[in-house]
């Protein structure tokens, strides 16, 4: 008897590593943070961009024309996701 609980308790853990290990790749594959990272530096840009403006003096219409801030090769890391689908 004891010798089948020495041999089950090593296999039990790892299975237990499999499957901790699995749900962590699977998770990582569907909910990746990477591919938000571009899209997020835009919005922060843009925002950016609209509250100086309205430091300056702009008003509330001519703040909501500022849409999309462009930049000098920002932005390459967007390009490559949507390429790479």
């Amino acid at each position: 008897m004891s010798s089948t609980r020495g041999l089950m308790t090593p296999l039990i853990a790892a299975a237990g590593i499999v499957g901790v290990g699995y749900g962590v790749a699977t998770f990582g594959q569907t909910k990746s943070v990477g591919n938000n990272i571009p899209v997020n530096k835009s919005i922060l840009r843009t925002q950016g961009a609209q509250g100086e403006a309205r430091r300056a003096g702009a008003s509330d219409e001519e703040v909501s024309k500022i849409d999309k801030v462009p930049t000098k090769g920002g932005d390459k890391g967007l390009k490559v996701v949507d390429r790479d689908g």
